[in-house]
């Protein structure tokens, strides 16, 4: 199964809560730091969990945790392509 692909750009003091919050919710997505001194991150959504996912993230957006939240081709079914 192919996920979705996601890149965001974290708060640094707040990355914690959003991947805590990642990894207690089971299934949802599974998170990678791209560029941590940027707070790039990158997220692997399975296609059920994605109105959910983007739901939490709407939710981090407002508090100001996340910014940039874009949905992109995911670079594992294309691993040349840039980021």
């Amino acid at each position: 199964m192919v996920c979705e692909y996601y890149c965001a750009m974290l708060k640094s003091e707040t990355v914690w809560l959003v991947v805590a919050t990642l990894r207690y919710t089971e299934h949802i997505a599974f998170d990678r730091t791209l560029d941590a001194e940027k707070g790039i991150f990158e997220f692997y959504v399975p296609t059920a969990a994605e109105p959910f996912f983007l739901e939490l993230m709407h939710s981090f957006s407002e508090r100001g945790y996340v910014a940039d939240l874009l949905k992109k081709e995911n670079r594992l079914k294309n691993p040349g392509a840039v980021l």
